[in-house]
């Protein structure tokens, strides 16, 4: 057996794979985009609600990724107005440009929350079911396509949910709990509760 020109002593490799083993198994530290933002008394006592909006009107021309349209801004800036004075403790859009645009315009009435990301082809029931357990109080509002709006209110109400079409840019449900949990769907544009 050939000897090495530097001879490593057998202690000193032990050593350094303990060093490595160890790095492998630091914890992280906590994921703070996934918890809940500290709320004020107001929030702490508003009911929890979740506004899901379906993202305002689009550009036409860029099918994959298109910015929001005039009426677009419109429609994001009337939603920012009605949501100005609600006890918001989260906003969250999906990774495309329309639904964070739309969301963003609320974010500027609430400058102390971030915008939060939810992915759009991810399973939305787990979605859902982790905003249920993370959020007691106050308001959220996600904004997505309409078939992820769908989604979420079924897997947050635990109810029948018609299914959102293409097209209807500004579309907004709500689903609220009451204080032994039991949810109720509001269709603002129907106007029709459904428990």
């Amino acid at each position: 057996m050939r000897q090495s020109a530097f001879p490593v002593p057998a202690a000193l490799v032990a050593l350094a794979l303990c060093g490595l083993l160890g790095a492998c198994t630091t914890l992280s530290p906590p994921d703070t985009a996934h918890t809940a933002p500290r709320s004020t008394a107001a929030q702490q006592e508003a009911p929890l609600r979740f506004v899901l909006a379906v993202h305002a009107a689009t550009e036409p021309g860029d099918a994959l990724n298109p910015p929001l349209s005039t009426a677009g801004r419109t429609q994001a800036e009337a939603l920012a107005a009605k949501l100005a004075k609600a006890p918001l403790v989260a906003v969250y859009a999906n990774e495309f440009l329309r639904t964070q645009q739309t969301a963003q315009a609320a974010l500027e009435q609430h400058p102390g929350l971030a915008l939060q990301a939810f992915f759009s082809r991810g399973p939305l029931e787990e979605t859902a079911r982790d905003w249920r357990q993370r959020y007691h109080h106050g308001m959220v509002l996600a904004v997505g396509d309409p078939a992820q709006i769908t989604l979420l209110a079924r897997a947050l109400c635990a109810c029948p949910v018609a299914t959102l079409e293409e097209g209807e840019s500004g579309h907004v449900l709500e689903v609220r709990f009451d204080a032994q949990g039991r949810a109720t769907l509001q269709d603002p544009w129907i106007g029709e509760p459904h428990q």
